[in-house]
């Protein structure tokens, strides 16, 4: 009678159910020399059902000796390695299997998901470059890799084609509301979040969660609906009062955002946020010794985390700039800039002179001769308000948007995003797409803009202060655009955004000397397409309008094609909904005391201003 060989008796026991039994049939047959690397292999799968991981790998180590090109045996040992917490040797097997030119289409998407579950987010991007065709599941670990390594730009187009293709994904539908949400895309997060939550049973911090979503969206409205809607199922945390907090503020009514922001800061005293709120809105008489040992109680506390605590110095270097210590006041602003430094240089990102040199020229080489280059058709005459940001783009966007001539959209991501998706498709340093397009691409991009500020008739005016950067493209896209370029004076501005807690995009500004850098390069660039572009550029000296508003407004609106009027410099009657630094700016009358406002700096932020006279000596045409 013929006996089964091991590896169908294995197989026999498996099937019914008896794994122990199979492991003793393969252990029975590992000196069997001509079947070594099968033997160890699935006995090896075995143990791995097991969690038998020390054995697995011996075997595993011992496949890899005698035939290092084994892809499983790799992939198998990663995983094993994974699974005990030994992450760099996990790595390690992973990175020598996906460089093995026989590896399989599936053992490549085997490994991309075991780089994904350790989080090599970059080593993943390129094990899935190498499938092809992509499946659903490598497509959407490549958004997600993409979205956890920052590179929105990237990771938004790809949800979105997966939200289009699979609708009844709840996971699918809420990673693509956190994408869209880290793109400022707040529309889009929106729908997506919409549909999570039609997709599921919502839960109290779902509606929370989509209160957020609808006050960054500027949906003041739909934002109270789902916060109610929270609160009517029981949500009751510090975070909930959090938002109403921030809603009151943004309605204008300040004694009560105020008094919210107490009461949380009271119950949740890690809360940065709310620390910021307190800060902003209480009067200087207000502040007293125990409201400053409170708040450096939470900022000393374990409990808070470095995000809370940047906020938190921040929010204690406005307290004593209210109550004119400004020494101690910029002491908190650099110990809040170190905390982001940090967190930035744990990230692996720092500001580079050079590369933002070699950016800026390339921009001006890209246009230096825009005849050459092909532009849209389309008629619209959209206005952009640009600049370094802090130097009154919001207040001059206020002034067009009392006019009613404009439909105002605040700082819209739509440029930004247009030209992060044509880096994507021509590859290539900045700029490189702009003699490859043709007028029917221009006017698809037009188009593309459009749709996204949601055009509803009216010209648009957008606000985002970065596009600066992007004006030779937006010309080419809107030949009849009109440019309003904000200039300040360096101290004010580089001083202005020092004291706020920017954004991981603005990299340059939380270390003196890159914040002059960038900012005299910014300017280098405006002067660039105020040259260029003499009829459809106009520059404003932030610091002149303060001087003489009526009289640069009048200019402003004649080079705008509008008729001028003095009312337009008045606050808005009803309490605008401004989502910047400069809330609080826009809604009091235009006052040249705010010229006057960082001042008592000069005598304290001496590294400051080292920074910027070092940098104007090296930009003698820009002071």
């Amino acid at each position: 009678m013929n006996h089964p060989d091991p590896f169908t008796a294995a197989e026999q026991a498996i099937r019914s159910g008896n794994i122990q039994k199979a492991c003793e049939l393969l252990q029975a047959n590992l000196s069997d020399a001509r079947n070594f690397v099968k033997t160890r292999i699935t006995l090896a799968e075995l143990y791995l059902r097991q969690r038998r991981y020390d054995q697995a790998r011996k075997l595993l180590s011992e496949v890899i000796s005698r035939t290092p090109e084994q892809v499983h045996a790799h992939t198998l040992l990663a995983y094993a390695a994974r699974n005990q917490g030994d992450t760099s040797i996990a790595a390690k097997h992973l990175e020598q299997a996906s460089n093995i030119k026989s590896a399989s289409q599936n053992e490549l998407k085997f490994i991309s998901g075991e780089f994904m579950a350790l989080g090599a987010y970059r080593a993943a991007v390129q094990v899935i470059k190498k499938i092809d065709p992509m499946d659903a599941q490598c497509f959407y670990h490549l958004g997600l890799a993409y979205f956890k390594l920052g590179e929105i730009g990237k990771a938004l187009p790809i949800y979105r084609k997966l939200f289009s293709s699979i609708s009844d994904s709840a996971t699918i539908a809420r990673e693509l509301s956190l994408v869209a949400a880290a793109f400022r895309e707040y529309k889009t997060a929106v729908e997506a979040f919409s549909r999570y939550i039609d997709l599921i049973q919502p839960t109290a911090t779902d509606f929370l969660k989509f209160a957020d979503l609808q006050l960054m969206n500027r949906n003041i409205s739909e934002s109270e609906k789902h916060l109610a809607k929270a609160f009517d199922i029981g949500e009751n945390s510090a975070q909930a009062r959090l938002l109403q907090a921030r809603l009151s503020r943004l309605k204008g009514d300040y004694s009560k955002s105020l008094s919210e922001a107490k009461n949380v800061v009271k119950e949740l005293p890690e809360s940065g946020t709310a620390w910021k709120i307190v800060s902003e809105l209480i009067e200087p008489t207000e502040i007293d010794a125990n409201l400053i040992s409170q708040l450096k109680r939470a900022i000393s506390s374990p409990a808070m985390g470095d995000q809370d605590k940047e906020e938190a110095q921040f929010a204690l270097s406005e307290l004593y700039t209210k109550l004119e210590k400004y020494e101690l006041a910029y002491k908190e602003m650099c110990a809040a800039n170190q905390i982001k430094l940090r967190a930035l240089h744990e990230q692996g990102i720092r500001y580079d002179r050079q590369k933002t040199e070699s950016l800026f020229n390339k921009i001006r080489q890209a246009y230096a001769d825009s005849a050459l280059l092909q532009s849209s058709t389309d008629p619209h005459s959209p206005v952009f308000i640009v600049g370094m940001p802090r130097s009154g783009t919001t207040v001059i966007n206020r002034i067009v948007e009392m006019s009613g001539r404009l439909q105002c959209i605040g700082e819209s991501e739509a440029i930004p995003y247009i030209h992060s998706q044509l880096q994507l498709r021509f590859g290539g340093g900045s700029e490189e797409f702009a003699k490859n397009l043709t007028a029917k691409d221009w006017n698809q991009l037009a188009a593309d803009y459009l749709h996204q500020a949601d055009d509803r008739g009216l010209e648009i005016a957008d606000k985002m202060p970065s596009n600066f950067l992007y004006v030779g493209m937006i010309l080419s896209m809107f030949p009849h655009a009109r440019i309003v370029q904000l200039r300040k004076n360096p101290f004010d501005v580089c001083m202005s955004i020092f004291a706020k807690p920017f954004p991981e995009g603005h990299n340059y500004a939380c270390d003196v000397n890159d914040l002059a850098h960038y900012y005299f390069q910014a300017n280098r660039l405006m002067d660039f397409w105020s040259q260029k572009f003499r009829d459809q550029v106009f520059d404003i000296n932030f610091d002149q309008f303060l001087e003489s508003p009526n009289r640069i407004g009048k200019q402003l609106f004649s080079f705008l094609g509008y008729e001028w009027s003095a009312e337009y410099l008045a606050p808005p009657k009803k309490a605008s909904h401004a989502f910047t630094f400069s809330e609080l700016q826009v809604r009091k009358p235009i006052d040249k005391s705010e010229a006057e406002k960082w001042k008592p700096f000069f005598k304290v932020a001496f590294d400051l201003s080292a920074a910027i006279n070092s940098e104007a000596l090296e930009s003698p045409d820009r002071q």
